[in-house]
């Protein structure tokens, strides 16, 4: 029988929240990590020096924060964070601290455990022959809730889809926002 080995000591133990830590995410590119809890608190943490850099209450203390998400598809200062209040805020990031106020607020009518996932607005591009020539092709979703595919020269604004879990497909089509 093998001796089962004892757990490493941790490299850092970060102390500063109140109530539970529902969630936290890294962020991609810089030496950062964030934290949401019960409370509604959100709060940004340098790796490096192991210390808050900012903190503030997001979402409601009644509520808290079910989620939060970075990722190189939101833009190097941007965060999202997700509440049992039924919102998704889209939040600036600069040098660690955050705006204070969102960006972006989406109610999502998600009120329950379901986190929220970040993914990229699928695409396909077609280079076409001619020189100089090309068309993109979009999904886009059809009265009959399939798939479909529609050409345009190009796509303008949002590229990004933020979801939030809800009980049913409707549910799902009216909690789905484009950032």
């Amino acid at each position: 029988m093998s001796q089962k080995r004892p757990p490493p000591d941790p490299l850092a133990v970060l102390r500063g929240h109140r109530a539970s830590v529902m969630d936290v995410c890294f962020h991609w590119s810089k030496p950062l990590l964030f934290s949401g809890s019960t409370d509604g608190e959100l709060r940004t943490w340098d790796t490096i020096q192991h210390r808050t850099l900012s903190s503030a209450w997001v979402h409601s203390a009644a509520h808290g924060i079910i989620a939060v998400a970075s990722g190189p598809s939101l833009g190097e200062d941007k965060i999202i964070s997700q509440g049992r209040d039924g919102t998704v805020k889209l939040w600036d990031i600069e040098n660690g601290a955050l705006s204070r106020e969102p960006l972006v607020t989406i109610k999502t009518n998600s009120y329950n455990f379901c986190k929220l996932s970040l993914v990229k607005k699928p695409t396909v591009q077609v280079k076409q022959v001619e020189p100089f020539a090309s068309a993109v092709r979009v999904p886009e979703e059809q009265p009959d809730n399939s798939m479909g595919l529609n050409d345009e020269a190009h796509i303008e604004g949002p590229k990004h889809v933020a979801v939030a879990g809800a009980r049913s497909q409707r549910g799902v089509q009216h909690s789905r926002k484009v950032l």
